[in-house]
């Protein structure tokens, strides 16, 4: 499940070459790739393939056909001259795109597409730069659709005329996705999902911690049979994230403040469900008046929770299936005013 569309995202390959050149002497394209500046992205294309280009190419595909091309590059803090439009202390990018295949022109997806693209690969960036020629107005309109404000304007090296330099807090783009995030309580018939949640968690995401025997231990197949799942709601009830209809991620919240479960779908890591999920229990507790919440965290959740507030008690092994994991136990307490400074 990809969030909100079939679009997906490749590096460019030597095969890809060719088709990058076509699109980029199109016409609508050439317009605004030109000189220079054309040069060097040919230049640097031909680098990325080769694996020393400090930028990045990337493919946009809707299913298996590619229609788009992106363009980014890190900005070098504190030293290169973008930083002076910097603001946040975070890492910051740069951005570039066409659209190269015609059937894919004037059908209001660019806006769109930037959006998806910058969601599913730099979802931890915090800003984004952007430079569009000033009389291009209709990139312009679109990056001011995606979030994208004005900065200044100034004259590259590249290009005798004025462009606009943009910016984008992604901060606004995760606001975005959050808002569109529904929790709910679990309902019978959503264990499926969530068995599959689980299981998909842990065997792509927590295996960059673990090793495979670990995770096979924590999330054997057995783990994707629904008869355990419906046996332990009966007695927990968990909170359910759901977009469009689809569960993204679902939480254990029990009586006595503990967080059972606490899993997101791994396509959707980093995108606001962790965040949703402890906000509608932070909610509970203040309601149930709890004041302290804890909980077993795998060391790959561990940065997610210090960001919630959760401190680390001490070190835990857990033992599944006759097999040790590392963990830690953690907790928050003073919940209201945790409440206070996260909100």
């Amino acid at each position: 499940m990809k969030p909100k569309s079939q679009f997906t995202f490749k590096p460019v390959e030597a095969k890809d070459r060719a088709l990058v050149h076509e699109w980029l002497v199109q016409p609508y394209v050439a317009e605004w790739f030109y000189g220079e500046g054309l040069q060097n992205t040919y230049m640097h294309l031909d680098e990325f393939i080769a694996g020393s280009s400090e930028g990045q190419y990337w493919l946009a595909y809707d299913n298996s056909t590619p229609f788009a091309f992106f363009i980014t590059s890190l900005v070098q803090k504190p030293n290169d001259e973008l930083s002076q439009w910097c603001e946040a202390a975070g890492t910051t990018i740069t951005l570039d795109m066409l659209i190269g295949d015609v059937q894919y022109l004037g059908r209001g997806l660019s806006h769109l597409l930037i959006k998806e693209f910058l969601l599913n690969e730099f979802q931890d960036v915090e800003e984004v730069l952007i430079d569009p020629e000033a009389s291009n107005s209709k990139a312009v309109h679109v990056y001011e659709k995606v979030g994208f404000k004005i900065l200044d304007e100034f004259i590259p090296s590249h290009s005798p005329h004025i462009h606009y330099m943009m910016r984008l807090n992604m901060s606004v783009l995760r606001e975005d996705l959050s808002n569109e995030i529904t929790i709910r309580s679990y309902q019978q018939g959503d264990e499926q999902e969530i068995a599959y949640i689980y299981y998909n968690t842990i065997h792509k995401v927590n295996i960059q911690d673990y090793t495979q025997e670990q995770v096979n231990a924590w999330a054997p197949l057995t783990s994707l049979e629904t008869n355990r799942w419906l046996k332990k709601f009966e007695a927990i009830n968990p909170l359910v994230a759901v977009i469009d209809g689809q569960i993204v991620g679902f939480a254990e919240f029990e009586a006595n403040g503990h967080i059972g479960c606490f899993f997101c779908h791994h396509e959707w890591i980093g995108k606001g469900v962790g965040s949703a999920l402890m906000r509608a229990i932070n909610t509970q507790a203040t309601q149930k008046k709890i004041h302290r919440i804890f909980t077993e965290v795998s060391i790959t959740a561990r940065p997610f929770f210090e960001k919630q507030g959760f401190f680390i008690i001490c070190e835990h092994v857990d033992i599944k299936r006759g097999v040790e994991l590392m963990c830690y136990k953690m907790e928050r307490k003073k919940l209201k005013k945790n409440l206070h400074k996260l909100n």
